[in-house]
């Protein structure tokens, strides 16, 4: 283990054995120390690994990485990176429209909630028309992607994808770019400040069909 330049020192790495078989021959390295059989208390313990290693070159702190693959060792230097967020975890009272969120609920049986499922805010009646608006027919405004040159057809296959809803759908007709389009499940949007949906078709070279600011729900 060397450096590419010798005029400066290898320091602060952290070497990640990828294997149980790969940390038995860092441990089987030639100066590391005899096993010891150390006797306290009536218990036996056996010392027999390496977990740092010094060289001419710097300090290496070895730990075992199950999920490298088996040819694989990582040398990670701690002055050349770290861990960002492109926003922190915060504590909040009010979350924002759009915000990602955990969320406590008691007595709520896990099998209960899917992927795509959305809490609102139940309106008075106990219905969710207020906050919510269920499609399950919709006529798409939609805005074409750049450099798209597929043409979409009555009896297309598209997916619209939306704040975690990922929901198939079949076009019935067209009218320039307003698609009438009836959903395999309903597709939920917020009446107010309605999001971007996605419209993707997932055979077409070029995924991304466009996206829609405005739909309406026919039914």
């Amino acid at each position: 283990i060397a450096s590419a330049r010798p005029d400066i020192a290898v320091t602060n790495f952290l070497l990640v054995a990828p294997s149980a078989t790969n940390k038995k021959l860092v441990t089987a390295m030639s100066g590391r120390a005899d096993a010891i059989r150390s006797v306290a208390d009536g218990n036996t313990t056996i010392q027999n690994a390496v977990d740092v290693y010094v060289s001419d070159f710097g300090t290496f702190n070895i730990q075992l990485d199950r999920f490298c693959d088996q040819d694989v060792v990582y040398f990670l230097d701690h002055d050349m990176w770290s861990v960002d967020y492109l926003r922190d975890f915060q504590t909040v009272d009010i979350a924002r429209a759009g915000d990602r969120v955990g969320v406590a609920m008691r007595d709520l049986r896990e099998a209960a909630l899917e992927r795509g499922s959305i809490l609102v805010h139940p309106d008075d009646d106990g219905s969710y028309s207020e906050s919510m608006n269920k499609h399950v027919r919709s006529r798409i405004e939609l805005i074409k992607a750049p450099f798209q040159q597929k043409e979409i057809a009555v009896g297309d296959v598209i997916h619209a994808a939306v704040d975690l809803q990922f929901v198939v759908g079949r076009v019935e007709s067209i009218e320039g770019n307003e698609l009438e389009v009836s959903w395999d499940q309903p597709l939920f949007l917020r009446p107010v400040s309605q999001p971007r949906v996605l419209i993707n078709q997932l055979d077409a070279k070029m995924r991304l069909l466009g996206f829609s600011t405005n739909l309406t729900p026919l039914e």
